[in-house]
């Protein structure tokens, strides 16, 4: 049985778990009668004279949500049941009310079912009656029983045959899961083919209780003649005492962070289908999703058909709907496409409602969205239906038929910025995707549709340049990397140090502006900017509010295009890499580290000091500087990394601008990289006057960034590391051979090293040497429990690393300029995840024979 309101735009479908449950648009203010029974019943009468009829209905808080397992289906077979012969009326409610001249009906919805009819005022006490005694009083024969599970088998199997219900269902099953909301309202064939007479009357006894009905009369009637015809019908009963709990158990658990896909074949029509989870009904500004579903979708002018109907002519009609429950809800945009290019339909769907949650609606989009649900409550109430419907939905799930009256009056008084407050409720999650059609949805297609909801995005322009966002919007900050093939391991030994001089030089001054006059504009806007050089990368990096993101891109792109390099601002941060090389080797652990890997690498650039020498630096002028970062700045080798509070739609445009246009080299510098060469393991001491302890590193080669066995041995390096770790423990725990002692693993591009340090007294040296290489030999004996331990320190260190925006487009530029991608850091966690016992063995073999490992130890002089 179904039951159609056009006027509302409600469409009610009992297979399809109501398709369109729909709050009604709006309300008008009217008077009438509410009372509450003893016994809990709910009796809402309003007196209309304009026709000689009378609309009933009884509601009943009950429905497919509140069904326990075994039970799915039942709240809809009941529904059908009432409609069955009583003791009292042996012909059947539907009878008395068709000899009236009226028509009856019944829907069972997730959480309720509602028994209806309109009669002429003369049928109406006898109609009344009729249906009353049906509600309480029916017989659930069984050969009833049997007769309607063949009908409602039947109806199943109508719904099969039929694809938007099939699709309708499948929509809210992958939406809410497991959750009740996930189920049909009708059942399942095998739950129905269940279902015993004793079952159906336990399910009604629970449930059809005064407490939780309510009786709604609209029409030509005597309120106390009415209220008198109810007490005699329902006035006996008694209320219930409350055995066992009369709501649903389950809660809804929070939305995936990845968009779903799903596809249903079978329809010659196409239909695509973007639905979010909102919230329930008794959340603040609940009606605000049912305005803004006007606004977006109400008409020829709203903004979603306006600009993908009338002007894009992407779709052939578009539709928005807003659907609460008690729980939950969904807000969906339908569309039938007129396009094959689903992927940039849905951008460009997704692009009008990300400009109106960043730019609002205009008083214009408001005002008539608000017109029309004025308009909306004055044809309702022509029908008297239709206003008995509003009055017991509000009674049913607010709680009050009272709350009718107040809806109009908020949505009236709904601000542009409360409406973008809830579109950015919905947009805060990606939506899941729905598509209906003859075809099957290509996995290209899906993983399109998937790209589009990333918060990873990336655009590589004509020039080559690459363009990466991290679109995050919880802060009002956006941090910004721009870098290039460089570092180190470019330079020539004679010239060791140049990247780091040029980059701290780099935002000193351009050739519009000084060097303070660069750092007043910065500190005027609060933000940060310096040049940075690794061993393989050379570029820009930076962060500032989000207000100010424009500015700041002005600038950026100032220093990139337009450096000065002014000679005394070279000079200066040549004197302050003097200065620091000075610090350098005053502590101990870092001078003893650069001398291990410069020993190791030996003239390949990996070992050279980032930081040069005091030689290489007297060698390095202004003249290298500009050479070295025109050889550098080429757009083809460029990318841009930017996380935080910006439009992907707007960074694109605005990137292509200041750097997609820019003309690449057409005589390229071809990056030759040389090499390492490794000699093999080495055995060396080196000498220091004025130290007191002697430091010793033992260590060798290591993967290299992004190779297969990089996982495993990260996973190796964390039962290493740290306090917890293997090499703590041991020197630090169980030997007591020093205060600092610590493993590392640095992995580069072409290789990587390892190797673990202890700072001790000379005299213990030999033993915390031959305590470290047993602990090497010994770490074959690693168990399962030790990897995943270890699985857990990493991808939690991994997380805390990432926190600042800065940090996350560090290790996305560094992904993607070393080959890896930028993917990285998604596909980091389920790699480390995937790794097993046998893969960290085999990297043992691999990488830490203790046969081949080379030593260094500082000792005093």
């Amino acid at each position: 049985m179904s039951y159609s309101k056009v006027k509302g735009k409600l469409i009610f479908n009992m297979w399809a778990f109501v398709i369109f449950l729909l709050v009604p648009f709006t309300v008008f203010s009217s008077e009438f009668l509410r009372l509450s029974f003893d016994n809990g019943l709910k009796v809402i009468i309003a007196e209309r004279h304009r026709r000689n009829l009378v609309a009933c209905q009884i509601w009943v808080k009950v429905g497919s949500a509140y069904e326990r397992e075994g039970e799915y289906g039942i709240s809809h077979f009941i529904e059908h049941m009432i409609f069955k012969p009583t003791l009292n009326y042996p012909q059947g409610v539907a009878s008395i009310v068709e000899s009236f001249g009226g028509t009856i009906n019944a829907f069972t919805s997730v959480e309720y079912t509602v028994y209806h009819f309109v009669v002429m005022k003369e049928g109406f006490k006898e109609s009344f009656k009729a249906l009353a005694d049906s509600v309480l009083n029916p017989l659930f024969s069984e050969s009833e029983v049997e007769k309607e599970r063949q009908v409602i088998l039947e109806e199943i199997k109508r719904g099969y045959d039929d694809p938007q219900k099939r699709f309708s269902l499948r929509l809210w099953k992958e939406a809410f899961l497991d959750h009740p909301y996930g189920r049909p309202v009708i059942g399942f064939e095998e739950t129905v083919s269940s279902f015993k007479r004793d079952d159906l009357a336990r399910f009604h006894q629970r449930w059809y209780i005064p407490s939780r009905m309510s009786v709604v009369i609209v029409g030509d009637i005597d309120p106390s003649e009415a209220v008198q015809l109810v007490k005699e019908t329902f006035g006996h009963l008694k209320e219930q005492e409350k055995k066992e709990t009369s709501e649903m158990s389950l809660s809804l658990k929070p939305q995936k962070e990845e968009v779903r896909v799903f596809y249903e074949r079978g329809s010659e029509r196409e239909l695509l289908t973007l639905a979010w989870i909102i919230p329930g009904i008794s959340s603040p500004l609940n009606e605000a999703f049912d305005l803004l579903s006007e606004v977006l979708g109400g008409g020829r002018a709203s903004r979603l058909v306006k600009a993908l109907k009338e002007e894009g002519k992407l779709v052939i009609s578009l539709e928005t709907n807003s659907v609460r429950l008690g729980q939950g809800g969904l807000f969906f945009v339908r569309m039938v496409p007129n396009t094959k290019d689903y992927a940039r339909l849905i951008e460009e769907t997704m692009r009008v409602l990300q400009k109106a949650s960043s730019e609002g609606f205009s008083d214009e989009e408001l005002d008539r969205a608000k017109k029309a649900f004025f308009a909306s409550s004055f044809y309702q109430r022509e029908s008297f239906d239709d206003e008995a419907f509003r009055l017991g939905f509000f009674e049913t799930l607010f709680g009050n038929a009272k709350e009718a009256d107040s809806y109009l009056e908020k949505i009236k008084g709904l601000s542009e910025k409360e409406l973008r407050k809830v579109l950015s409720e919905v947009l805060a999650s990606p939506p899941l995707v729905g598509v209906l059609g003859s075809r099957r949805l290509e996995i290209s297609l899906e993983e399109s549709i998937k790209e589009l909801f990333s918060p990873f995005k990336r655009v590589t322009f004509p020039n080559g340049a690459r363009l990466i966002l991290v679109e995050d919007r919880s802060l009002p900050i956006v941090a910004v990397n721009v870098a290039f093939p460089g570092g180190s391991l470019y330079e020539s030994k004679e010239k060791a140090g140049l990247s780091r001089v040029l980059a701290n030089s780099i935002t000193r001054g351009t050739k519009k502006r000084s060097s303070i006059q660069v750092a007043e504009e910065l500190e005027r806007m609060g933000a940060i900017l310096e040049g940075f050089s690794t061993r393989e990368i050379l570029g820009l990096r930076g962060k500032v509010l989000s207000s100010d993101f424009p500015r700041f891109l002005d600038l950026v792109e100032e220093i990139l295009k337009y450096p000065a390099f002014p000679e005394d601002q070279v000079e200066k941060a040549k004197a302050e890499q003097l200065e620091a090389l000075k610090r350098q080797k005053e502590i101990l652990t870092v001078w003893t580290l650069h001398n291990f890997r410069s020993e190791f690498f030996g003239d390949h650039p990996y070992g050279f000091n980032p930081l040069g020498s005091s030689e290489t630096l007297l060698n390095i002028s202004r003249k290298d500087v500009v050479r070295y970062w025109k050889s550098r700045f080429d757009p083809s080798r460029m990318v841009i990394v930017v996380v935080g509070d910006v439009d992907w739609l707007y960074l694109q445009k605005l990137m292509f601008e200041k750097f997609g246009k820019l003309r690449t080299k057409k005589q390229k510098v071809l990056l030759e990289i040389p090499k390492p060469i490794f000699k093999g393991p080495f055995c060396k001491e080196l000498k220091r006057e004025g130290i007191n302890q002697s430091h010793l590193i033992i260590g060798s080669l290591g993967p290299s960034f992004g190779a297969s066995e990089y996982y495993p041995f990260s996973v190796l390096s964390a039962i290493l590391e740290g306090q917890g770790g293997k090499i703590f423990k041991r020197l630090r725990e169980d030997l007591a051979l020093g205060y600092e002692t610590f493993f590392f693993y640095t992995p580069y591009k072409e290789a990587g090293l390892w190797g673990a340090y202890v700072a001790t007294s000379p005299n213990r040296t030999k033993e915390a040497m031959e305590a470290l290489q047993g602990l090497f030999s010994d770490l074959r004996s690693i168990n399962e429990e030790e990897i995943e331990k270890a699985k857990k320190y990493l991808l939690g260190n991994f997380e805390i690393s990432l926190q600042d925006y800065l940090s996350l487009c560090d290790e996305i530029l560094r992904a993607e300029l070393l080959g890896v991608g930028s993917t990285y850091v998604q596909s980091f966690p389920q790699k480390i995840k995937g790794v097993r016992l046998e893969d960290v063995r085999r990297v043992i073999e691999l990488y830490c024979d203790p046969n081949k490992m080379s030593i260094l130890v500082v000792n005093p002089s």
